[in-house]
C-alpha cells in the first residue's frame, strides 16, 4: 500500500533528521511508525474490552446505589 500525506516544514525536517540518525529513509521511518502504532492498537484491544466491561459494571452498581 502506498500512502501520501503532507507534513509541515518543521515536521518534515524532524522526520528527515530522525531517519538519518537511524540510518533509514524518511519513508522507511514513517512506515515503521505506522506499523508500530497499529501493533500497539491491536495489543490494546483486550485491555479496552476489559476496561469497558468494568465501566459497565460500575455504572450498574452506581445506578443501584442511586435508587436507595
Amino acid at each position: 500500500m502506498t500512502i501520501s500525506f503532507q507534513l509541515d516544514q518543521p515536521s518534515e525536517i524532524a522526520l528527515q533528521q530522525e531517519a538519518a540518525g537511524l540510518g533509514v529513509t524518511p519513508e522507511q521511518l514513517a512506515a515503521d511508525i505506522v506499523k508500530r502504532h497499529l501493533l500497539v492498537r491491536a495489543d490494546d484491544a483486550p485491555f479496552q474490552q476489559a476496561m469497558n466491561a468494568s465501566l459497565r459494571e460500575n455504572e450498574e452498581l452506581l445506578r443501584r446505589f442511586a435508587k436507595r
